[in-house]
């Protein structure tokens, strides 16, 4: 009897478990979705972030514990700066290989540094 099965994963799972692990036994029709791009999902973050801060509604954080403008005024110094470097996002996404958290990663370390 015929059975259906999903299975959600990344394409380099996929290719890994089709090349020499448990898919390679099973012939495997595949639906692929792409990743948004990195630079969008980056800067709709800071986007909700700034939206949250200035709405008030940061999670976890009762109004008056943290100088939330100092904050604001940070995520749009960075929100700016990514938004105006093409090199950076290029950087990031070729190093992300489209993969989200990778990007995260990335971004924050970079956008987190003190030099």
């Amino acid at each position: 009897m015929p059975i259906i099965v999903f299975v959600s994963l990344r394409a380099t799972t996929f290719f890994d478990s089709k090349s020499h692990g448990t898919l390679s036994a099973y012939h495997s029709r595949t639906f692929t979705i792409f990743p948004p791009r990195t630079d969008k999902v980056i800067s709709k973050r800071l986007e909700y972030s700034l939206d949250l801060i200035s709405n008030g509604k940061v999670p976890g954080i009762e109004s008056g514990n943290i100088h939330l403008t100092d904050t604001a005024k940070y995520l749009s110094i960075v929100k700016k700066s990514f938004d105006s470097n093409d090199d950076l996002k290029e950087f990031i996404e070729n190093m992300s290989g489209g993969n989200i958290r990778y990007t995260e990663n990335i971004y924050w370390k970079w956008s987190c540094r003190h030099d």
